[in-house]
């Protein structure tokens, strides 16, 4: 009996994975939400049964798109970026390990996949996926071709130069930091995806740990000896390509993770009231006039709790005023 309900509803939840593979395939606009929810069915199938499962419905989730004609570059690079993140997720959840574990086995699960996937590509068409230096810049100069022709800005003035040196850099600048954007791109992938299986999983009776609520995200010191690595890196080994972009990729993803911790205790800040009234409106206008520096400050702030964990001296000094005001009492 227990056999004959695996296998049903292993059939079952491939067949959902195969249709979702099917959606992103032949409808590109759903794909970016499709695939968030791509890996939830094989993820429920490991939990419920087994990996090999988990891993025999992936199989079926491929065969069946290409019945239908489907292009197999397509079905395999979707199945490449959810699978293993779906794998990954039911086996962490299924043996009770810790969320942010889970979330960060899923980062990696997603960034290898997609650079299986690239390669795979690479392999099979030629098209190298870290050349969109190249796109970006046919793409700016069909922009500056366009507001020259409608008259927007007039060819060889300070402004058109302003804007076509601009142009010029941003393809560098993406090559760049492509390394960074992949792992930061599969990071929050990773933790959506992670929200969207955790709430099916309840509904189906399976208890797990939440994350910790966002407002008590801080990252921890290790990450801040990496930034620096980082720096180093990038200002000490000019004549080093390879070492400074390494470099300049752990500045990025640094900066973005201590950029959401910056967030976390803006919002614990405004959440607890501990600013005045006057100092929140301040600031939230601050962060709509100027939202370079707003950032860069929260950026900081990251950095500094960090540093000198701001709820925690917030709290005690809480603590100390409810006990002074006691006893005066």
């Amino acid at each position: 009996m227990n056999n004959t309900r695996q296998l049903v509803e292993s059939a079952f939840l491939a067949a959902i994975t195969a249709v979702l593979v099917i959606l992103s395939v032949y409808f590109p606009p759903l794909a970016i939400v499709v695939d968030f929810v791509t890996p939830i069915p094989i993820a429920v199938l490991v939990v419920r049964h087994s990996t090999k499962a988990g891993i025999l419905a992936i199989g079926v989730a491929a065969i069946l798109p290409l019945l239908t004609m489907a292009d197999p570059i397509s079905v395999f690079t979707v199945l490449f970026k959810t699978g293993p993140l779906g794998l990954v997720y039911g086996y962490f959840i299924k043996r009770n390990l810790k969320p942010t574990l889970t979330v960060a086995a899923g980062m990696v699960a997603g960034t290898l996949g997609t650079v299986i996937t690239w390669g795979i590509t690479f392999f099979l068409t030629k098209i190298n996926p870290f050349a969109i230096g190249r796109n970006m810049e046919e793409a700016g100069k069909q922009v500056l071709e366009f507001y020259y022709k409608t008259g927007l800005i007039k060819p060889g003035t300070e402004q058109a130069k302003m804007l076509a040196d601009t142009f010029a850099q941003m393809p560098k600048i993406a090559e760049l930091l492509f390394p960074g954007a992949i792992l930061i791109s599969s990071l929050i992938f990773a933790y959506l995806t992670f929200i969207l299986t955790k709430k099916l999983l309840s509904r189906l009776g399976y208890s797990y740990p939440d994350l910790p609520p966002f407002r008590f995200w801080r990252m921890p010191l290790w990450l801040l000896l990496v930034m620096a690595v980082g720096v180093l890196m990038f200002s000490g080994f000019p004549k080093y390509p390879v070492i400074s972009r390494i470099g300049f990729n752990l500045m990025y993803i640094t900066g973005f993770l201590f950029f959401i911790s910056g967030l976390s205790i803006t919002v614990f800040a405004f959440k607890n009231q501990i600013l005045p009234p006057l100092w929140r409106t301040f600031l939230i206008v601050f962060g709509i006039l100027y939202p370079p520096m707003a950032m860069w400050f929260i950026l900081v702030l990251g950095i500094s709790d960090t540093l000198f964990d701001f709820r925690k001296k917030w709290e005690s000094g809480r603590v100390n005023d409810e006990s002074n005001t006691t006893d005066r009492s």
